[in-house]
């Protein structure tokens, strides 16, 4: 398995709901499709937020993790 390649980071540590999940939104649309936006919010609310918004904008999260108190998303850009 390749490992992915990142093309743009975005650090929403210390950020509240709904800033992280803003913040993604308006990332996303600066980016080209097929690109990959790696996340890392630090607000526990986003294990729920991420995914609804993956589901309502056809953005796909590839993956998921946590590292300390930190919770990372590799988002596919559609």
């Amino acid at each position: 398995m390749s490992e992915i390649k990142v093309t743009q980071e975005l650090d929403c540590s210390g950020m509240n709901c709904p800033l992280p999940v803003v913040k993604t939104a308006q990332m996303a649309k600066t980016l080209k499709k097929g690109n990959i936006l790696k996340v890392i919010a630090t607000d526990p609310g986003s294990e729920k937020d991420m995914p609804a918004w993956s589901r309502r904008t056809g953005n796909k999260i590839m993956e998921t993790s946590k590292q300390d108190d930190k919770f990372i998303y590799i988002v596919k850009i559609k």
